[in-house]
């Protein structure tokens, strides 16, 4: 009797002993799993925090100056946006200051509420290319970080846009990968470039497939201080339509 009452206490103490070791590894696996998703989100955050900039933030914050020098490119810009659709604003210039200036006074106007409508709640997040690619050790991590952005982007439902600077050199490496143009075709992602003519002209409108995605706008001298003419005129066939406008158009022919 005894054995058998020995046998059985351990047969219980075995039972036991195997559901709070099943209890342990079904635990662990869970923790495992946490912890995997929350090093990718950890990940996720730290590149859109490291490589971006909250430009409509900085507008509400009162740290970006009203400037309306160039005012005309702005109201474009923020038209183009507003319409959406395929094609992405690509501001063209020689002088990166403008190029940003630019950009800066639509963030500023969209955190004003000065904008259209359609950009209302919206934020224009500038990617630093120039530290992404500088912090970078091979085109793969390039890539991996640009994708981890985009995908933060697309998760924001359109509250994201994204402001490339030297867009394109950013096409024109091929960094941007086949999931960044999908996300634009699909209409996932806004995109704001910028760009010097030539470049430009180079490595985005010679290049059908790309081209197809971006439409210049030309930052001209003779734009400055028409915008309130231009703001009242109907027609603007001359602009929408092609990827360039014409002045940027007539530039490049004469290159």
């Amino acid at each position: 009797m005894k054995t058998i009452g020995s046998t059985k206490g351990m047969i219980q103490q075995i039972a036991s002993l195997a559901i709070v070791v099943s209890i342990l590894f079904t635990n662990a696996f869970a923790v495992g799993a946490v912890r995997n998703d929350s090093i990718n989100v950890v990940a996720s955050t730290t590149a859109m925090a490291k490589y971006t900039t909250d430009l409509t933030q900085l507008g509400r914050d009162g740290r970006l100056r009203e400037n309306l020098s160039y005012e005309n490119e702005t109201i474009r810009l923020l038209k183009v946006l507003a319409e959406g659709g395929l094609r992405q604003p690509v501001v063209v210039s020689e002088d990166i200051e403008i190029q940003n200036s630019i950009v800066e006074q639509a963030a500023l106007r969209i955190a004003k509420g000065n904008a259209p409508e359609g950009l209302a709640g919206k934020s224009i997040i500038k990617v630093d290319t120039a530290n992404l690619f500088s912090n970078t050790r091979s085109e793969a991590e390039a890539r991996q970080i640009i994708d981890s952005i985009v995908a933060e982007a697309i998760a924001s439902k359109g509250r994201v846009i994204l402001f490339v600077d030297e867009m394109s050199n950013f096409v024109g490496a091929k960094s941007a990968t086949e999931e960044f143009f999908n996300a634009i075709r699909e209409g996932k992602l806004a995109i704001i470039g910028s760009s010097s003519a030539v470049a430009y002209n180079e490595n985005i409108n010679s290049n059908a497939e790309v081209a197809g995605y971006f439409e210049g706008i030309l930052v001209s001298e003779k734009n400055r201080g028409s915008a309130v003419a231009d703001n009242g005129s109907s027609n603007d066939d001359g602009y929408r339509g092609d990827n360039v406008s014409p002045d940027l158009r007539e530039m490049m022919e004469q290159d």
